[in-house]
């Protein structure tokens, strides 16, 4: 009789807390804009430090805290080709490049913008892009600790589970590309060298499907699912959009392509110039993709804001 009395106030107690703990876990944090290395090169001597880093490869000596061109430079040995900062003395040229400047320096987990929105990061859950446009430099994020990027919310979000690499390649799998764990909406592509003997991973290309579409590994296609009939834009690409329309109880839809220098508007439902030109003409659309899908239900959208940093 004691034994089941503690089994139920040990289940009680559990009950209580595991609530607590579950609402914690759905607390979520805008990621932390991380700095690019022009925000912190060159270092100015301030009398403290005997070096600084004058760039990513170059080290300066510091003599006067006061006039600059008395402090000479140098670059860092082959052996050690980088400027660190993160000594108590000073400056020192090491193997591994400084944080700030792994993407520019290395480049091999540089950011590259395949769309614009935001964008999980191939290498860690714990990282974010924002991209404004394609082709451009990434604003990139860092969650804090015990947090991951949601990729719903676009927001990091508490988790007890370890954080690690997003995306594995295999260059012996035989695919092209690869999905993203945990969120299908997005896709890899794993780039190799393979001059040598054995292929080396020279970095990897991240893709979004947009919102309401999904990688199908299968066909290595993005896959969107009509959630009722109407017109909706591909927000991966948004000079692109679907027309969904019934076929018996089943949605069905079309891709359509807008002009050159027109993008897709859901609000008035046609193709409307993005700058130059100021006029509305309706595009005609030219069909790309249709496919059969049932009928989901209706979700509420989320739209997040996004603070720039002034340059």
């Amino acid at each position: 009789m004691k034994r089941s009395i503690s089994l139920l106030l040990a289940i009680s107690a559990l009950l209580l807390v595991f609530p607590a703990s579950h609402a914690k876990l759905r607390r979520f944090l805008p990621g932390i804009l991380r700095q690019s290395d022009e925000d912190f090169f060159p270092q100015q001597c301030d009398g403290k430090q005997l070096t600084v880093c004058e760039s990513c490869d170059t080290i300066k000596v510091c003599i006067s805290s006061t006039i600059d061109t008395l402090n000479p430079t140098t670059r860092c040995p082959t052996a050690t080709p980088y400027c660190r900062t993160d000594t108590t003395n000073g400056a020192s040229c090491g193997v591994q490049p400084d944080e700030h400047c792994t993407d520019s320096v290395t480049n091999s987990n540089a950011f590259v913008c395949t769309g614009t929105g935001f964008f999980p990061d191939p290498y860690s859950c714990q990282v974010y892009h924002y991209c404004e446009e394609q082709g451009v430099v990434a604003d990139s994020y860092d969650c804090p600790d015990g947090y991951k990027y949601n990729t719903q919310s676009n927001y990091c979000q508490r988790t007890l589970l370890p954080c690690t690499r997003s995306v594995t390649c295999n260059p012996t799998d035989g695919k092209i590309f690869v999905p993203f764990p945990g969120d299908q909406s997005y896709y890899a592509f794993c780039q190799y060298d393979h001059t040598t003997a054995t292929a080396t991973l020279k970095g990897i290309l991240t893709f979004s499907c947009g919102k309401g579409s999904t990688f199908n590994e299968n066909s290595a296609t993005c896959e969107f699912r009509c959630p009722r009939v109407g017109y909706f834009v591909n927000t991966a690409n948004p000079q692109q959009y679907y027309q969904c329309y019934r076929v018996g109880v089943r949605l069905q839809y079309r891709s359509n392509t807008c002009r050159e220098s027109q993008v897709f508007s859901e609000e008035e439902r046609r193709c409307v110039t993005t700058s130059g030109d100021t006029s509305t003409t309706t595009t005609t659309t030219t069909t790309t993709t249709t496919t059969t899908t049932a009928e989901p239900p209706a979700e509420p959208s989320m739209t997040v804001c996004v603070r720039r940093q002034n340059s």
